[in-house]
């Protein structure tokens, strides 16, 4: 939440930490804003064989969606300079909401 909050308001990069286990959980943030992504965790639980597997499920998680590299979707789910994040995290939920599968059939 806080890197697709601030990548947009400020001039730094963002690394971002704590919670990787998959290539889409990285994805994730890098698509919010985050420059890096620290997996250092993951590799001491599973070994440092998984870097392997996680790149080769990185590099497919690009491949499914039309990625060359990573420029292209970086920072591309952040939040707008220009709004309120707070606007934006409910327009995504409403949006999620409307979307979900898990809807009662005939509700709006």
């Amino acid at each position: 939440h806080w890197i697709a909050v601030l990548a947009s308001r400020l001039q730094m990069s963002l690394a971002a930490s704590g919670g990787i286990q998959r290539a889409e959980d990285a994805a994730h943030l890098l698509q919010a804003g985050a420059n890096v992504t620290m997996v250092c965790s993951v590799l001491l639980r599973r070994g440092v064989t998984y870097l392997a597997e996680l790149e080769q499920s990185f590099t497919a998680w690009m491949a499914a969606r039309g990625y060359s590299s990573i420029s292209q979707f970086q920072g591309s789910r952040g939040f707008s300079p220009w709004t309120e994040p707070a606007e934006e995290e409910r327009r995504d939920y409403i949006r999620s909401l409307t979307k979900s599968e898990h809807r009662l059939e005939g509700a709006a």
